[in-house]
């Protein structure tokens, strides 16, 4: 049984997302008691984990180190926002989790050597061989700060998934990828691509472009699962294995009534951390800087699509911080709604989570702007 998580963006209470996310505490003990009954049972991440919310941005995701590992993951990829602290930063969080953060696709610009371990092979009771290797998506130079990744390059992962198909393959009787690739049609590469073209995974646990996967993808033999994001669901991978042979497999979405129909009470280890966590970083995150008579949605399909309220206020706000006559904001970068009521250093921190720079610039025309 393989458990799976994807952008999770350190949404880690079961209050994030204005309460749709599941909670760290409440999956963490739902697959502990999974783990339980059967010792067979994986966690693995697809990325997009060390970055987003205010409690575990001050730090530098080095919090979210501490909770995964109470939690009991096995194996994690590295998805674009996890460079958002640079690449020096997030090789001292692989070394300062318990478990292996895959990536076999890239590299040092210096001397082309891997920055991480490539893959693991576990071993099952009945000595099956499960291979797992991690890639992250090359979008990553420009999906986080060009500035975050100047020392290692991203190689192609069709080629990269060969080269580790080809070795795992006499070793496993699984192979399965952890990438943080996706299903977006724009996208060059995707879990998709990687599948058709680099035949012989078994399974995909995919991330990257948000999408719920009910029942997963299936791609020649290969199966594609994802969740979504923010912890909404957590996924469920069943691989029925015969004499070292897979003989079925099937992919699921559990919700969060389902999550604690397997574990009643959250993990007690991971509130505590999470108090901790919360104390610390009461005093800065919890300073009042404005009032919102309403609520204003980060909704994706709204940001992303369409004019949207707090799209508007954040461009009128660093128009009046810059004196300027337009304002143009990324809206991928509004990440969280603004409340209604007292609004916190905290909720702006959510919103605004990359750490982006307002520049202003001149532009002169050599047409005349009428009012009309």
């Amino acid at each position: 049984v393989i458990f799976h998580t994807n952008d999770m963006h350190s949404r880690v209470q079961d209050t994030d997302d204005s309460g749709k996310s599941i909670g760290l505490a409440e999956i963490s003990a739902a697959v502990k008691a999974a783990k339980a009954k059967n010792p067979e049972t994986f966690w693995f991440d697809a990325g997009d984990t060390f970055h987003g919310m205010p409690r575990i941005n001050v730090n530098n995701g080095e919090g979210m180190a501490t909770l995964l590992n109470l939690a009991g993951v096995d194996a994690m990829t590295a998805g674009n926002h996890d460079f958002n602290y640079g690449s020096a930063q997030l090789e001292r969080l692989a070394k300062k989790i318990k478990f292996p953060l895959l990536d076999a696709n890239v590299v040092r610009k210096k001397n082309n050597r891997l920055v991480f371990k490539p893959y693991k092979i576990f071993k099952l009771k009945d000595k099956t061989r499960v291979g797992v290797f991690g890639l992250s998506t090359p979008e990553t130079v420009y999906k986080t700060n060009p500035k975050n990744v100047t020392e290692i390059e991203f190689l192609n992962p069709v080629d990269t998934a060969r080269d580790m198909i080809k070795k795992l393959q006499p070793k496993c009787d699984v192979i399965v990828c952890i990438m943080h690739m996706g299903v977006d049609a724009s996208s060059e590469f995707t879990s998709e691509r990687i599948a058709r073209e680099a035949p012989g995974i078994d399974v995909i646990i995919d991330g990257h472009s948000h999408t719920e996967l009910p029942e997963g993808i299936r791609v020649g033999n290969t199966l594609i699962a994802q969740t979504g994001c923010y912890e909404h669901f957590l996924g469920r991978v069943t691989l029925e294995i015969d004499d070292h042979k897979i003989i079925s497999k099937k992919a699921e979405l559990l919700s969060g009534d389902e999550i604690k129909a397997l574990a009643k009470n959250p993990d007690a280890k991971i509130l505590q951390e999470l108090k901790k966590i919360d104390q610390r970083n009461e005093k800065m995150l919890g300073e009042i800087v404005a009032h919102s008579d309403k609520a204003l949605t980060s909704e994706r399909k709204i940001v992303r699509c369409q004019e949207s309220e707090l799209g508007n206020l954040a461009a009128d706000a660093f128009r009046w911080r810059t004196g300027s006559d337009i304002a143009i904001v990324n809206a991928g970068t509004l990440r969280a709604d603004l409340p209604a009521g007292n609004v916190t250093l905290g909720d702006t921190m959510a919103i605004f989570p990359f750490g982006n720079t307002v520049r202003k610039s001149k532009y002169y025309s050599k047409y005349k702007i009428s009012n009309s």
